[in-house]
């Protein structure tokens, strides 16, 4: 990751909560190639035209490059509910969805 060092996600909210996870990944993808697109959309990868086209490979590069930095920043239970997805969007969604606090009660929670 260069210079931008960030520490791991692993779902302690002690060490660090998800939305400041969610805050610097997001910001680390807008300033590495735009990989954050990748994260907040499903970017279709399939193309049945000739020459191949270059939004598709594109797309490509931004979905591989998404999904290794959530391997690279995360850790234990998230890292272990990432793994299995192929796609970027859908591992964001997961983690999203398991981590990130829905109501106000879940929000004072986690930070109390």
């Amino acid at each position: 990751m260069d210079s931008l060092k960030m520490q791991k996600f692993d779902g302690n909210s002690l060490k660090m909560d998800f939305e400041t996870y969610e805050t610097r990944l997001l910001a680390i993808g807008a300033i590495k190639d735009g990989f954050d697109a990748a994260l907040l959309t499903n970017l279709p990868i399939t193309s049945i035209s000739l020459p191949p086209d270059p939004i598709i490979e594109t797309n490509i590069k931004l979905r591989n490059l998404a999904k290794s930095y959530l391997v690279l920043t995360l850790d234990g239970p998230p890292l272990n509910l990432v793994k299995g997805c192929a796609n970027p969007y859908d591992a964001w969604q997961l983690l999203i969805s398991m981590y990130k606090p829905k109501t106000m009660n879940e929000y004072a929670r986690l930070n109390s």
